[in-house]
């Protein structure tokens, strides 16, 4: 006749929703966060990439159903906060770079990134273009 229970779906918990800030550095690059939620200590992974607006699942971290059963998922509301020197759009633009060669030789520039500062050699007849705010 088969076990008992047999057939019967296991109750699903509440999802949760919870907003987390992070810096553009680690929008960039991904990074662990340490969260205390009702007690409990979780360790989330929040993927490289994300941005303001982006949700995050945590599979099985949501409210418990009756204390027995499954749990929801927790999902994670991403802002990500403003930069002193960056600003995100379809791409990353920096308002602050100088040159390392000087005129009229300007062949290549220190320019800042959020991984720390490059130096690009640009081709004779190009320029670096700067973006101000």
């Amino acid at each position: 006749m088969g076990s008992r229970g047999a057939g019967r779906a296991t109750a699903r918990g509440r999802d949760l929703e919870h907003e987390v800030e992070i810096t553009l550095e680690s929008a960039f690059s991904g990074t662990q966060l340490m969260l205390e939620m009702d007690g409990r200590k979780l360790e989330v992974k929040i993927p490289e990439g994300v941005k303001t607006g982006s949700r995050v699942r945590v599979a099985g971290r949501g409210a418990a159903w009756g204390g027995r059963g499954g749990r929801g998922d927790l999902y994670l509301r991403i802002k990500v906060m403003p930069h002193p020197t960056f600003e995100r759009r379809a791409t990353i633009f920096t308002a602050r770079s100088r040159w390392i060669s000087s005129p009229p030789c300007w062949r290549e520039a220190r320019v800042p990134t959020l991984s720390g500062p490059v130096a690009l050699r640009i081709p004779e007849g190009h320029r670096l273009v700067e973006y101000f705010a």
